[in-house]
Formats: structure tokens, sequence, C-alpha cells
């Protein structure tokens, strides 16, 4: 039976300076990495139509050009199959600044397989071939990747949906501190439709500032995931029944696991091969998706019917957007599926006809399915609907049932919006 007379775990965080600094300090750190974003709505960056996985290995010299021609990658000769040569370019502490080890940060850093770069860059790569010839060393200069107009509606859509949500989750944490908020925030913090690839082209001038990044958005994964546990195991009413008390206790063990693979992933700019802790990772993001959705249905059946359809809304989000969310970011920066059955499926057809505003660009640039489907909107469109969601039915009951039809049309998603 639902009892809303137990005990809460811990004591409830406060509106103190150093919890409202930090909450501002996060917030900003989140817009900024999309709200520059926009620029890409109005011009373009540039690309060398590179994609290469943590080992190293490139799986793709075309993407986001439309042809072999105009891709600076495929026009040096390179080809899919082809290795970065990881121990000859690798970064070295005492060393970050050299031209070798900002070339490699612009493969490597931040956004994995697909990479933007400002107008007019330049990189030197050391490139092993796959036949097993000599290596060779390749200047790459970047060429202009314009989006169509609707690939610009597109993160138009996706920028703005982001920057309401951030705003959403911090205004919760601000009027109504709690673990629940608190938790609902940190997953927002870095779940949201938002893109970063002005934001990282833009910090790409200076390898210090990309190093500093990565460990920032390591801790922000861990933070995400742990912050997205603690949400399912608190809602709707801020309160951890006992039965799963213990499973709160390892909450912060959780963060600190996703932090630490996340960090050992970018290894890799050392000169490690590290696919495979980044496919472990993304292994562990379903997984932990999967015990938070288990927790969800285990709990609503306790909860009474007004608060079963809160937590629907929740689990919902949870079954739909957090999984289609994982797997775009899983085929932009690595290539486990093509690992496990030999080539990356297309996702259903269906899918692009609801979605219409992606599939035309992605299908005539001939991308792979698993690149058609983390460019396609459905991915960032149910992200929004869970981000919403969730932020929604934080709300006590009573003040959604006074205002559901506001609510329900303030937070309506457009249509055909989405990555």
């Amino acid at each position: 039976m639902y009892a809303p007379s137990i005990a809460k775990v811990h004591n409830q965080p406060h509106h103190s300076r150093a919890a409202r600094l930090l909450l501002i300090v996060l917030t900003l750190w989140a817009l900024a990495m999309i709200v520059p974003g926009l620029q890409r709505v109005f011009d373009s960056l540039d690309s060398f139509g590179l994609a290469v996985d943590s080992d190293g290995v490139i799986t793709g010299v075309l993407a986001p050009f439309a042809s072999s021609n105009d891709s600076p990658a495929a026009s040096a000769g390179i080809t899919p199959g082809d290795r970065i040569d990881l121990k000859s370019m690798r970064c070295n502490p005492a060393d970050i600044n050299t031209p070798r080890c900002a070339s490699l940060l612009v493969l490597l850093g931040g956004l994995g397989e697909t990479q933007a770069v400002l107008p007019h860059s330049q990189i030197t790569l050391t490139i092993q071939a796959k036949s097993g010839a000599p290596p060779r060393t390749i200047n790459l200069h970047s060429a202009p990747a314009p989006l169509t107009s609707a690939e610009r509606l597109v993160l138009f859509a996706d920028t703005v949906v982001g920057i309401v949500v951030i705003i959403i989750a911090f205004w919760l944490v601000w009027t109504r501190p709690s673990w629940m908020t608190w938790g609902l925030f940190f997953y927002v913090l870095w779940f949201n439709p938002g893109q970063s690839y002005t934001y990282y082209a833009l910090l790409q001038r200076s390898p210090a500032a990309i190093l500093a990044q990565e460990i920032a958005e390591s801790l922000a994964q861990g933070a995400a995931f742990a912050g997205l546990l603690l949400f399912a195991l608190r809602f709707p009413e801020d309160r951890t029944e006992p039965r799963w008390q213990k499973l709160q206790w390892a909450v912060p063990l959780l963060a600190a696991v996703i932090t630490a693979l996340t960090l050992a992933n970018f290894a890799s700019i050392l000169g490690f091969p590290t696919e495979r802790i980044t496919e472990v990772t993304f292994l562990a993001g379903f997984a932990i998706d999967a015990a938070v959705l288990f927790i969800l249905l285990a709990r609503r059946r306790t909860l009474p019917p007004q608060e079963k359809q809160r937590m629907n809304w929740v689990v919902w989000g949870c079954a739909i957007g957090l999984p289609a969310y994982i797997l775009a970011e899983l085929c932009q920066s690595s290539d486990l599926i093509t690992h496990l059955w030999g080539a990356a499926p297309s996702p259903p057809s269906s899918v692009f006809s609801i979605f219409p505003t992606a599939s035309s660009p992605t299908s005539r640039r001939k991308r792979s399915g698993c690149a058609v489907w983390s460019a396609s909107p459905f991915p960032s469109v149910t992200a929004q609907y869970w981000s919403r969601l969730a932020s929604l039915s934080v709300f006590p009951s009573s003040s959604y049932t006074k205002s559901s039809r506001t609510w329900r049309k303030t937070f309506a998603c457009p249509r055909g919006s989405g990555r």
C-alpha cells in the first residue's frame, strides 16, 4: 500500500548560498554548450569528412558531405578501415599544445566519431593504411558543410527546446529544492535535445579547454545517470520506500562508475585504444535505463490512481525517450552496432514517414542506417517528451488537476521538431 507518511531517507537540500551558486554555474554551463548551436541556423561549420572510433579506426570518409569529391578525407585518399596512429600522435601532459596533439583532439575530443570544426581549419594526421603500407602523414584542410533548410529548422527547434527544458529544471530546483528535483536537474543537464557542435568547435582553439571539458562532461554523465536513478526512487512525493533505501545508497557508487568509464574512454588521446570501453559505457546506459523502468513499474503498483497517472508519464518517457537518445549517441560516438551486426541497421521507414524533416537530406547523402538514426528527429523528439513530462510530473497532483489544460498546452511538443 502507498504510505504518504513514510519518513524521508535524508534531510532535504535547502537554499544555501553554495547550493544556489552551484545551480547557477551548472545551468550556465549547460546553456553554454547548446546556445552557440544557433550559429549553425544562420551559418555553417566546416568538416574534414572523417569519422573515427576510440580505437583510431576510420569508420567513414563521407558524411556530412554529399559526395566523396566534397570530402577532404576522401579526396586525400583516406579509406574506411585505415587507422589513426594513436601512439605516434598521443598527447603528453607536457606538450598538449603541440599541433600533433591538437589534431588528435579535434577528432577524438567531445563528440566521438563525429566532429565539426571552425572554417579554414587544418590538421595533420599520421595514417596507418589497412593494407599494411608504411604510415603516412596527411595534411587535411576543412571544407564547408552547410545544412539544408530543413536541418536548420530542426536545429533551431532542438536548441530552443533544449534551452526551455534546462530552464524548467533550474526553476524546479530553485523553487522546490529536493533530492528528486536535483536528480531531474542533473539528468536534464546532460541529456537534453540541444546540439553542441559549435561549442566543441570553439573549444578546439585550446587543447587544455578540451581536456577540461572532457573531465567536466565525465562528471556530468555520471551525475546524469545517478540523478535519473534518484528521481525514479523518490518520485512523486520525494521519498524513498524502505525496500528501496539500500539501492538509494548505491547512487553515488553508480555515478563514480559511469564517471570512471567515461574518463577511461578518453584515454585514447594518450595512445590507448578504448573503443570497447566506449561500448561498455553505452551498454551500461541501457542497463540503467532498464533498471529505472523496472523500479518505476514496481513502485507504480503501490500508488493511488491519481499518482499512477503521473507515474505513467515518466514510465513512457523512460521506456521510449531515453533509449532512443542513447541509441542516437551510440551511433554518433561508437561503432558498436557495426561490431554486433556487421552493418548498422536502418530504422523503420515508418519513423521517417512520421518525421519527414530529416529523412530526405539524410537519405540523399546515403549515410549508414545508424547515422541516419542519429541525424533523424526521432531521438530528439522522444527526449523532448521525456524531459517535459518528467518536469511536469514533479508538480503536486493537486496543482496539475487545477491547471491540466494549461500545462498540456504549454508543454505540447511541436510537430516535426527534433534532431
